[in-house]
């Protein structure tokens, strides 16, 4: 009853600063989520979620107060369960942004797998309207210690979707992914990519791809750009083509970029990708590497460097390397 009072009075208030001062505060929050955990009522529990996802767009804040309240997001695996409300606990879910060490749980990644697989429709809650395959796509990309299991069960239409999306947000997103799941051993990399070119079999893939990365922003071009090459790379190694030619001139342009600190960051991503060189949980161990190429001592080479700092030595090194030795270090 109380529920049914509460969303009267917050509908009919139009943002009324009085009521979403009076809604938002911790212990009404609180209260809602304790009716998430007990009630069975479907309605109840639907109109909770839409209240609860309204208060989180107009105060970002009221997220602190639902992962305080539950740290470890059981209400969430309970309402994931649900297959008439998983989609609008989904969106709940990612409007509360949780970070990487909320989504530890080995029982989240399958979840939001779903997300991905089954989201394709636009989810409204009250004035909130989001789409679960897109927000799947960020927080998949946050619980970065499972790359190996989401890269081998990944739904790859569902991604493909995004990419093809006139919406440049769902393309942002669908990218933020692939990023994550780029950062894996040579091998793992190639297999997923292998699949992903299969799933793409029917489109003219790297047009697409082409057009999206003349249109991207600087920032975004170096992961545009590395995504296509390794494309284009398991066609035909020996072959050059214009896409490969576009991507590198993206990577070329990328490095001469010096102003440009977010270029700078993204690019030191691109080359630790292309390096290809990653631990099982995906830590880059790329340095190792180019700094024996480059000729720096045992010492330099085993400490730990950041990645503006590692992306001085790749530059460094990439410009010393002879044609040889690059060729070398992409055989092996």
């Amino acid at each position: 009853m109380a529920i049914h009072v509460m969303t009267t009075v917050w509908l009919h208030s139009h943002g009324d600063i009085a009521v979403k001062t009076a809604l938002s505060k911790a212990p009404v929050i609180e209260g809602m989520i304790e009716v998430l955990f007990g009630s069975k009522n479907d309605e109840i529990l639907e109109l909770t979620i839409s209240m609860l996802a309204d208060f989180l767009t107009r105060n970002e804040k009221n997220g602190h107060i639902i992962l305080n309240a539950d740290p470890e997001l059981d209400i969430f695996t309970k309402l994931f369960k649900s297959s008439s409300l998983f989609l609008k606990a989904a969106t709940l879910l990612y409007l509360v942004k949780p970070k990487a060490k909320h989504l530890i749980s080995t029982e989240w990644v399958p979840l939001v797998l779903r997300m991905l697989e089954f989201g394709d429709q636009m989810q409204t809650l009250f004035d909130v309207l989001c789409s679960p395959r897109s927000r799947g796509c960020i927080l998949l990309a946050r619980p970065t210690t499972y790359r190996h299991y989401v890269a081998l069960n990944l739904n790859k239409e569902s991604v493909i979707s995004l990419v093809l999306e006139k919406n440049i947000d769902y393309n942002n997103h669908a990218f933020a992914l692939l990023t994550e799941l780029l950062c894996l051993q040579r091998t793992s990399v190639t297999k997923f990519l292998n699949e992903l070119m299969n799933e793409w079999s029917s489109l003219n893939t790297m047009q697409i791809l082409l057009i999206y990365l003349q249109k991207a922003q600087p920032e975004q071009r170096p992961m545009i750009a590395t995504t296509i090459f390794q494309l284009n790379l398991l066609k035909d190694p020996l072959k050059c083509s214009i896409y490969r030619e576009e991507a590198i001139e993206a990577i070329t342009a990328a490095l001469e970029s010096h102003t440009n600190e977010k270029v700078q960051e993204k690019l030191a991503r691109t080359l630790l990708i292309l390096g290809g060189r990653f631990s099982h949980t995906g830590g880059p161990t790329t340095e190792n590497w180019l700094l024996k190429e480059a000729g720096f001592d045992d010492s330099l080479r085993e400490s730990q460097c950041t990645i503006i700092e590692g992306l001085r030595l790749y530059k460094a090194c990439f410009y010393q390397f002879r044609p040889s030795t690059l060729l070398k270090y992409l055989k092996t």
